[in-house]
């Protein structure tokens, strides 16, 4: 079988608290000194990597899935 990477963004997870935290600091001047780089690391956090025969979570550079065993391309 073959599969391809599929980017997708989690609304769930560590990067959702950073984007979250990120928000409320930029509600003062100086909070969004520390704010806006934590949204930005957030949303670069958000994102993950699935297969897409079994929708599973993979690393970027893998060449086959741990889960399915389909090749990645």
């Amino acid at each position: 079988m073959q599969a391809n990477i599929i980017k997708k963004a989690e609304f769930a997870g560590v990067g959702m608290w950073y984007q979250l935290i990120g928000v409320v600091l930029c509600f003062t001047i100086i909070g969004a000194i520390i704010g806006v780089p934590l949204f930005i690391i957030g949303s670069m956090k958000a994102i993950v990597y699935k297969c897409s025969n079994c929708m599973s979570k993979i690393d970027k550079g893998s060449t086959i899935c741990p889960y399915c065993r389909s090749d990645i391309q």
